[in-house]
């Protein structure tokens, strides 16, 4: 019997888009079933076979979950929908370490009394922060993936996939405040370098994952940016810009469009 992808956690997506399943205990979110009325069910075809095929023999693999917002067409007429849908991913790590051990989770920022660009900036200094939390506290674990035999005569690949115990029964969920609700929503798996390339020095992960951009600031001179593939995000990035070269607000939108294509490239080179 197939792998069911919809066992596996997204990480990140928020709770509210979620949805009971009727006769039963569970909630699932509405993408696990459709995205339009006339579209079949999300595919993802044998997740267990693709893993093996690519994986060495005596690895490890790890699956888990996010969404992704994506504008797609009406497959009757089509027209692209007005609104992004948002799409599942499952992701797989193959290495020869243990699982990923905790989440990243960005704080909201609290209410500000003040207004204006300085409250949009003071709110992206907030929302930059992050802690790092064991993947229990957030209701998570790795649960083994059971194999066929054939499969594990192919090949012999440990798997594990992430799971969250409120994907099965919100009823504490009901009870969080939405601060707490907000963390599940800000969080992403945090993949320890050593983890994804065990086999490299740091000085290695560092030259290949670490960008260098210059942002020109007109006669004021240039801003040397640093962007970190495996956890920096571009808006923490630019507003950590904003701050620390002493920038208004009005460089933001440039300071976006200078990173966007290095990261772009950069990343359809891994």
């Amino acid at each position: 019997m197939a792998f069911d992808w919809r066992e596996v956690y997204l990480v990140g997506t928020e709770w509210y888009l979620f949805e009971a399943i009727e006769h039963g205990d569970s909630v699932r979110h509405e993408i696990y079933h459709k995205v339009l009325n006339r579209r079949p069910p999300w595919d993802f075809g044998d997740i267990i076979g693709g893993v093996l095929q690519h994986a060495q023999d005596g690895l490890k693999a790890y699956l888990w979950g996010g969404t992704e917002g994506q504008c797609l067409t009406d497959p009757a007429t089509g027209a692209l929908l007005p609104d992004p849908v948002m799409v599942p991913v499952v992701f797989a790590l193959v290495t020869s370490q243990g699982p990923p051990e905790v989440f990243g989770v960005q704080r909201k920022g609290g209410k500000s009394s003040s207004s204006g660009a300085g409250a949009a900036e003071a709110a992206g200094e907030e929302q930059e922060e992050e802690e790092f939390v064991p993947l229990s506290e957030l209701g998570c674990e790795w649960h083994e993936l059971s194999q066929t035999p054939e499969q594990k005569a192919t090949k012999h690949v440990e798997m594990r996939y992430l799971q969250c115990k409120h994907a099965k029964d919100s009823s504490e969920l009901e009870r969080m405040t939405q601060e707490s609700l907000a963390r599940f929503a800000y969080s992403s798996l945090y993949l320890e370098p050593e983890k994804v390339y065990p086999t490299r020095s740091v000085d290695e992960d560092d030259n290949d994952n670490i960008l260098t951009v210059i942002y020109s600031m007109g006669s004021s001179g240039a801003a040397q940016i640093e962007f970190d593939l495996r956890k920096d995000t571009v808006e923490r990035v630019v507003r950590r810009t904003l701050r620390e070269e002493e920038l208004d607000e009005s460089h933001a939108a440039q300071i976006r469009q200078a990173l966007e294509g290095p990261i772009a490239r950069a990343q359809k080179r891994k």
